[in-house]
This record gives structure tokens, sequence and C-alpha cells, in this order.
């Protein structure tokens, strides 16, 4: 990120120019980036452990659809934060 003092020949220039540059104002500094096509980022892959919590996860809401309203009830009523403590 470059910081710009009188960005193409003017106090202030924003938006992009052509599918290379973008010129932005953030505060009161000028910024030139790089542009970047929305959404091209390579695909993501989770580790081993993102996909260990993620099942974790999924447990837990299966586990919890299972629950009775009694059950549900009674386990909102423990978690419930106490006042004065």
């Amino acid at each position: 990120m470059a910081h710009l003092t009188g960005p193409l020949f003017s106090e202030k220039a924003q938006k992009q120019l052509g599918k290379k540059l973008i010129y932005k104002r953030r505060g009161k500094k000028n910024i030139l980036t790089k542009y970047s096509k929305p959404g091209s980022v390579t695909p993501f892959t989770p580790s081993g452990s993102q996909n260990t919590m993620r099942d974790y996860m999924k447990d837990g809401r299966l586990a919890w659809a299972g629950l009775s309203v009694e059950d549900k009830k009674a386990w909102r009523d423990f978690v419930k934060p106490k006042r004065g403590a």
C-alpha cells in the first residue's frame, strides 16, 4: 500500500483505474492498492484440528436438538447468570 500526495494530479482521488489500481482515502491519507478480483482467493482447505472442532460443534448441535423441552429449560436456567455474583 502506497501513501500518496496529489494522486492523479488532484488533491484526492478515489475509485479504480482500469483493472490495475485502486485509489482510496483512509482518514486523511490517500492510498494506492493493487486491484484484486472479488472472490479470487484460492480454495480454502481446513486443517485437521479445524475439522475436529467442526465435528464437536456438529455433535453439540445434534445433542441439543435431541433434548426434551424440559431438559432445554433446565439447562437454560442452569447457565443463566446470577445477579450479584
